[in-house]
């Protein structure tokens, strides 16, 4: 949930304003009654070619849905993100304002950094879905969906303002996928490279459609050991400067994408995702 905290201020007419995004950290993560898992660890880490101009940053929503055609169907531009805002007014903010909606139809959205520089949006951003959302995994049609959103002027005037639909990308996760996440070790990620971003217009420097790469680990305890790491990352050029520079990634973390080593986990994966996009 997004929050839009306000405060009078006898010096400001309009009062203090404050956007903020609250992550909540505990010491366990706990695992549902009849599950094998208490988690699913995405490790997002970016568009894996260059990108024609114009390019902007671009914030990555990414949420579980009960059944990814009924969700191809819906996700027709213009796209709402569902993501919820919510203000609370301080210095005495009612509890109720931090409660998570109980029901979300297409899962519950979890936001990204932006993924800079814009010629080659990097994440390496981490998404956990546990509670509700860990219930749905690995039912029959769920999936994991990835939408893109461009971080434009509107955007720095008003925070999480995501008009603009740029695409989406989606991993089903039925019991083929659960089974090689359970039979993996506990500190080895199933990665997923060439996932295609649909329904957009971007295209890489060479013309074909942009793909993403990413990290899917299945945590098994309550208090895991283990916990994906985001690879490394050398920017050509400055960060902050968002020039438009080819990436060199260098991959060294345990766990982290090697396109030299091809693994099966990974190709039925691709099949089904190829299947999937035909249809």
């Amino acid at each position: 949930m997004c929050f839009y905290i306000y405060k009078p201020h006898d010096q400001a007419p309009g009062g203090c304003h404050l956007y903020a995004s609250i992550e909540r950290r505990t010491s366990s993560i706990a695992q549902q009654n009849g599950f094998t898992y208490s988690a699913l660890q995405v490790l997002l880490v970016g568009v894996e070619s260059p990108l024609q101009d114009p390019a902007y940053p671009l914030w990555a929503l990414a949420r579980i849905v009960p059944n990814c055609n009924d969700y191809r169907q819906t996700v027709q531009p213009p796209c709402i993100p569902g993501v919820s805002q919510v203000t609370v007014t301080f210095p005495a903010p009612s509890p109720s304002c931090f409660q998570i909606p109980k029901r979300a139809t297409q899962g519950q959205p979890k936001i990204s950094f932006h993924g800079l520089p814009p010629s080659q949006p990097i994440w390496n951003y981490s998404y956990l879905f546990q509670g509700r959302d860990g219930v749905t995994l690995f039912s029959e049609g769920a999936a994991l969906v990835l939408e893109y959103y461009p971080v434009t002027a509107d955007s720095w005037r008003v925070p999480w303002h995501m008009s603009d639909h740029s695409g989406f990308s989606v991993v089903p996760l039925d019991m083929e996928v659960y089974h090689q996440l359970m039979h993996s070790t506990s500190n080895k990620a199933l990665t997923l490279t060439g996932i295609p971003i649909q329904g957009t217009e971007m295209k890489t420097s060479s013309g074909a459609p942009p793909s993403v790469s990413l990290q899917l680990l299945l945590l098994k305890t309550e208090r895991p050991e283990f916990f994906l790491k985001p690879s490394e990352v050398q920017v050509s050029s400055d960060r902050q400067t968002q020039a438009s520079k080819v990436l060199s990634l260098n991959r060294k973390e345990a766990g982290t994408p090697n396109k030299d080593k091809i693994s099966t986990d990974r190709d039925k994966v691709h099949r089904k995702l190829s299947l999937w996009i035909r249809k």
